[in-house]
């Protein structure tokens, strides 16, 4: 079936869904982290995102991607591989401090992610000093213990797919996506985007700037 732009005057079903789903795609701004943005005075991660490599020493289960992101106004979120979680981090030297408790959504995942989740957000909270090397971050403990490494993510959007994982409802809550359900997006390398929005697919066009400037075309959908 052809995509059609959603027509004037659809539905308050219809306003729903396409309310739904232009919000899951701003939401892709916040999933889309990036890496080796310019940082604020003093703050060397600052616009910068990562991905988790290991954590108290092992590896992090492959189906589960954990990802951390620091703002440049002192902002932290990301990813623990089942919720999104946020808050705020401050940084002085190699010190670094991140604020508790950590606000996180609540969405169920199966136990192995939902335990490695826990123990990220706890290294998170434990987390004293930072080291920055190539590409690579690491965080440790007061006593210089290793909590997590991490590799730096891709600024690059194009020729990149994401599966979304929460989105902004419109009611500025963030929420889940609805159990067996998919919210897809593409990032092709002509500028197009197109996905699966949950019940039809969809398309658009996005351009990027600088290192986290993101925006969209109007949106065509399936009906």
């Amino acid at each position: 079936m052809p995509p059609a732009v959603a027509p004037a005057g659809h539905t308050t079903k219809e306003n729903i869904m396409y309310r739904t789903l232009f919000t899951a795609i701003a939401a892709l701004a916040f999933l889309a982290g990036c890496a080796g943005g310019p940082g604020a005075q003093g703050d060397p991660l600052a616009g910068t995102g990562w991905l988790l490599d290991t954590l108290n020493g092992s590896p992090v289960l492959a189906e589960a991607a954990v990802t951390l992101n620091f703002g440049a106004d002192g902002a932290l979120s990301g990813s623990d591989g089942c919720n999104q979680y946020n808050t705020t981090y401050t940084v002085s030297g190699s010190s670094l401090t991140i604020a508790q408790p950590i606000a996180t959504t609540r969405m169920a995942c199966p136990d192995p992610v939902m335990q490695q989740g826990s123990a990220y957000l706890e290294a998170l909270g434990s987390a004293a000093s930072y080291d920055l090397k190539s590409g690579k971050l690491s965080l440790a403990d007061s006593g210089g213990t290793t909590l997590a490494t991490f590799s730096a993510q891709s600024a690059d959007l194009a020729g990149t797919s994401w599966d979304v994982i929460s989105y902004n409802n419109g009611q500025q809550a963030v929420v889940s996506v609805m159990a067996a359900s998919q919210l897809t997006a593409d990032f092709g390398l002509d500028g197009d985007l197109t996905g699966f929005a949950g019940c039809n697919d969809y398309n658009a066009s996005y351009v990027t700037s600088g290192t986290d400037g993101l925006q969209f075309g109007p949106v065509a959908s399936t009906r």
